[in-house]
């Protein structure tokens, strides 16, 4: 009998997120306005770029022109801390390759202030 074709492996894309700033997770922040970064694998075309939110917020879009493989997202109005935040971005690369609905999950919380312990009795 003849072997079983296997199906042609699909290609995978090579445009990707390679780094955000801040991380995921909990993070201090100290400017209520602060843009996340994405940086992809590859130069993003701008205007491909779409962005939604748990909860809603809106969020003006740029990519750094000397690099244009990072992406700013700042939001038009201030973060909320302890507030659990999901980013929705899709985006497609200059070469045509999409990247749909990559999420990024943080929650921005205080910065912590530095305490300063005496010994007892004073120095």
């Amino acid at each position: 009998p003849p072997l079983p074709v296997s199906p042609s492996p699909t290609p995978v894309s090579t445009f990707k997120v390679i780094s955000t700033f801040p991380f995921e997770g909990n993070q201090p922040i100290v400017v209520p306005k602060m843009a996340i970064t994405l940086t992809y694998s590859q130069s993003i075309d701008q205007n491909s770029v779409s962005v939604s939110s748990q909860p809603t917020m809106a969020f003006s879009v740029s990519v750094e022109e000397k690099e244009p493989n990072i992406l700013y997202l700042k939001p038009t109005t201030s973060w909320k801390l302890n507030t659990n935040y999901q980013i929705t971005v899709t985006a497609i690369s200059r070469t045509g390759e999409t990247l749909k609905n990559y999420q990024y999950k943080f929650t921005p919380i205080p910065p912590q202030t530095d305490t300063v312990t005496y010994p007892p009795g004073g120095i």
